[in-house]
Order: structure tokens, then C-alpha cells, then sequence
């Protein structure tokens, strides 16, 4: 990445200069919004935006989520930004960009010895790249379940999918692991086991579009013998509380996840 920016002296009094992590993050987006229009999957990325997730603010800026979050909600208080959000990847616009950075772009000329520096193949910086960016996504998807703590089979044959899903230019770094993160909440928020990593990277949900439906909780239950012996029942939970006359001496009661 080529260039620079302005940093005018008055930015000393901005009102959130005294807190460093919103210091941080404003710079870092100063320095990755466009400086000019461009156009990304088709769409167009105006001057002063860019595209972007949380997860990947994150890691550049080495700040946590929630202090990620904690700074966009500040920054959108006061105006300084604004956030659209998709399935696929989230904008990030800055607002009056042009009284930040001047539409004058400096000689980006380089010295010889820059010259001699860059002069590597480009292909070989773009692999490292496109390695980085893969073990990111990689890294974006749990190792265990977090609602029953089984092993999600995360192997070495992810990478080489997640690699050519990107390939393919249907996919970006951004979108995949805002999918992840995305399917994730999902699966918190209605307690469903998460897929296999396999499982996933070969079917990607659009969770926008298509929100998880939580399974229907059943219960086995086996009645006191003095009542019908070795008698196993399977109901619905409602069923069960509301027709089952022994529910609360039953010797077993397991709640379990099925259809």
C-alpha cells in the first residue's frame, strides 16, 4: 500500500482525542478508506469509504469486538462515520472526508532505493497476502462448539477451500468471516450445534436472508415401574409437562435436541 495522508495539527482538538482507542481506530480508517471512487464486487466504493468487517478491524488495529463495537457506536454518535451493514461484508463511510484529506494526491514517486525494495515479485507478495487472509478466515471459525464443546473437525484441507472460494471472486476475506460470524450468533442465540467447518465452507448460509431455525426440544422419559415397567415415552417438551401425570417423579428425564 502506496502513499499517505493529512494529519492536520487541529486534530489535537478533537473531542475524543483524549481516549486512545477511538484515536486508534479514526487513524486507521483514515489511512483504509478509498481516496478516490472505485468499485468492489460490483459495487461502488465512493472516496472516504471502504469495505470492511468487525473481526478484521479487530485484528489490524488489535483492539477487541467489543471495543471495536464501543468505538463505532461513538463514532456514529457524533457523526463521524456511517455503517451500513450487509450479509456479506459492512461499509464504512467517513463523513466531510474531504475536510480531512484534500483531493490533491502527492507524487508517489519513488526513490531508487524504494525502487530496488519494491522490485520484488509481485506474485510473491500476493501469495503472503492471500496466506494471511486465508489463516484469518481459518482462525474465524471456533475449534469446539460452544454449546456442547465438540471439536468442529477444523483441518489443514480448510484452507485449500477457503483458497479457492476466494479464488472464484464470489467471496472475499471480509464476507466469509462476516458469514462466520454471523452463523455463529445464530447458533448462540437459538442454541443450535454449529456445523462441521467442512460442513460449512461447503454450503455458506446466508444468515440475513435465511435465519436459523431452532430444532424441536423432546424429552425421554421412562415412568416409575410401579406404574408400566420399562415403559420408554418420547413427547415434545410442552407435550410432555402438560399431559404426563408423573412428570415430576419420573426416574429419567432427558432433555436432548431433535426433530
Amino acid at each position: 500500500m502506496n502513499g499517505w495522508i493529512y494529519l492536520h495539527k487541529k486534530f489535537l482538538e478533537w473531542g475524543w482525542f483524549t481516549e486512545p482507542n477511538m484515536v486508534s481506530i479514526f487513524v486507521y480508517f483514515l489511512l483504509k478508506c478509498n481516496y478516490e471512487d472505485n468499485v468492489f464486487l460490483g459495487i461502488d466504493i465512493k472516496r472516504g469509504q471502504f469495505v470492511t468487517s468487525i473481526s478484521n478491524i479487530a485484528i489490524d488495529t488489535g483492539l477487541s469486538f467489543q471495543q471495536v463495537r464501543t468505538c463505532l457506536k461513538k463514532l456514529k454518535k457524533t457523526k463521524e462515520i456511517e455503517v451500513k451493514t450487509t450479509s456479506k461484508f459492512t461499509t464504512i463511510t467517513i463523513c466531510n472526508y474531504d475536510s480531512y484529506q484534500t483531493k490533491q494526491q502527492t507524487n508517489n514517486k519513488p526513490t531508487t532505493n524504494q525502487q530496488q525494495t519494491s522490485n520484488k515479485p509481485a506474485t510473491t507478495t500476493n501469495k503472503e497476502n492471500k496466506d494471511k487472509e486465508v489463516k484469518e478466515i481459518y482462525s474465524a471459525y471456533p475449534t469446539k462448539c460452544p454449546i456442547r464443546g465438540s471439536a468442529t473437525g477444523k483441518c489443514e484441507k480448510n484452507k485449500d477451500k477457503i483458497s479457492s472460494l476466494l479464488d472464484s471472486k464470489e467471496y472475499t476475506k471480509e464476507s466469509l468471516i462476516n458469514s462466520i460470524e454471523n452463523y455463529i450468533k445464530d447458533c448462540k442465540k437459538n442454541v443450535i450445534f454449529i456445523k462441521n467447518f467442512t460442513t460449512f465452507l461447503n454450503n455458506i448460509p446466508d444468515v440475513e436472508e435465511t435465519p436459523i431455525k431452532p430444532k424441536t426440544k423432546t424429552v425421554v422419559y421412562k415412568l416409575p415401574l410401579s406404574d408400566k415397567p420399562n415403559v420408554i415415552y418420547r413427547h415434545s417438551e410442552d407435550k410432555f409437562k402438560r399431559e404426563t401425570k408423573h412428570w415430576k417423579t419420573n426416574e429419567i428425564v432427558i432433555i436432548e435436541d431433535g426433530n
